[in-house]
């Protein structure tokens, strides 16, 4: 009996000390979760992000790198997919019409005058070293994916396009010989550094957002009597665009046209914000 009422005993004092430790973690945040399980739990449970904020400053920072990468992803897949199929047919464009060109210190020159266009399957090249054309103008006015202009490259799909000036892409002079010779082969190399600058310059983009988030929410826990240091709000903050950053990336991988996304977006990340805030338990005024 009394061998009965020790080994209660223990049990009791091991099942103390286990919730008690449990609420310790709930109350000022599991400091080992990884950045998967963080990026989850900010999809559904904001109680548990409400505890993010006593993270170390490097475990926030971490995650806006991971939502720039979850944002670009979509936009790199087509790019690429875009890319290798320009390059599958580029040399017809050349062979077909006899579309010869050089690029001469950083400007295009041909025997062509006006705008030439060639429709390969679904790529629609055009070549145009006389005019000056915006690059906007290269998918919404001409239709083209594909343009050669006076002093630049351009890829385009409809509104959105990227170009490249001639000065950034080659070393010296090339014509189009030498382009599918040197260039294309290392068309791999070319997308990964593309890529690189595309995801830095959405992280910083990304941070920029969320430092200026940061102080209309520093305001708003003011105004519902949870005053923090800026230091947590930055990191809830952060934490609070997992989900607007989830809804851009389906929007672009279905190839949605959805109007206003940006700004329905960055909103919903300050509703997340005060959802998340309210969680957290008003402080004594006493």
């Amino acid at each position: 009996m009394i061998q009965y009422f020790c080994i209660k005993k223990e049990f009791n004092l091991f099942f103390h000390l286990y919730f008690s430790y449990n609420n310790a973690i709930t109350e000022q945040g599991d400091d080992n979760l990884n950045i998967f399980r963080q990026f989850l739990y900010s999809l559904y449970d904001l109680k548990k992000v409400s505890t993010f904020r006593f993270f170390k400053i490097g475990k926030a920072i971490r995650f806006v790198f991971l939502m720039a990468f979850i944002y670009i992803i979509p936009s790199v897949v087509y790019w690429t997919d875009f890319a290798f199929q320009i390059k599958n047919e580029y040399n017809n464009f050349f062979q077909q019409d006899k579309h010869h060109f050089e690029i001469v210190d950083g400007t295009l020159t041909t025997d062509l005058v006006g705008s030439h266009y060639n429709d390969i399957k679904d790529v629609t090249f055009m070549l145009n070293a006389t005019e000056e054309i915006s690059s906007s103008d290269v998918g919404l006015m001409h239709d083209a994916n594909v343009a050669f202009l006076k002093d630049r490259f351009v890829l385009a799909d409809n509104s959105n396009f990227f170009e490249f000036p001639y000065q950034q892409l080659v070393i010296g002079d090339i014509d189009d010989q030498q382009l599918t010779e040197n260039f294309f082969p290392n068309l791999h190399i070319f997308i990964f550094v593309a890529a690189l600058i595309f995801f830095f310059f959405f992280a910083a983009a990304f941070f920029f957002l969320v430092t200026i988030l940061s102080v209309l929410g520093n305001m708003i826990c003011q105004t519902m009597s949870r005053p923090m240091p800026y230091e947590q709000v930055w990191k809830l903050m952060a934490y609070s665009i997992a989900i607007p950053v989830t809804y851009l990336s389906i929007v672009a991988m279905l190839q949605m046209n959805a109007q206003f996304k940006f700004s329905i977006s960055w909103i919903l990340s300050l509703v997340i914000f005060i959802l998340i805030v309210r969680t957290i338990p008003k402080k004594s005024t006493t």
